[in-house]
């Protein structure tokens, strides 16, 4: 039993019904799986990428792709864009 501000709640045991049968990995998988999209200068960043890199700008044009995991890419002009790794889609704001 958990006993918090909300009152009394059931955690199940390890190996029941909603419970995680392998703790010690839980947070690495996740972590595994986070996908950091950020910009810097001119130059947008994506890390963590399973899927094709896709950024559009603010008129919806394609302006670059990339199929690396580690992607560091220069944008030439400043402004807001639209960055999108399989169904993970990140406004990042590029300046000079």
């Amino acid at each position: 039993m958990w006993r918090g501000n909300c009152g009394t709640r059931s955690i199940p045991a390890l190996g029941e019904q909603g419970g995680n049968t392998n703790p010690g990995t839980a947070v690495a998988e996740t972590a595994a799986n986070v996908i950091n999209i950020y910009s810097a200068g001119n130059t947008i960043f994506v890390e963590n990428a399973k899927s094709e890199i896709r950024i559009y700008d603010s008129m919806g044009r394609l302006v670059a792709t990339s199929n690396r995991e580690d992607a560091d890419i220069r944008i030439c002009t400043a402004g807001v864009y639209l960055v999108k790794v399989g169904e993970t889609t990140k406004r990042v704001m590029v300046n000079y």
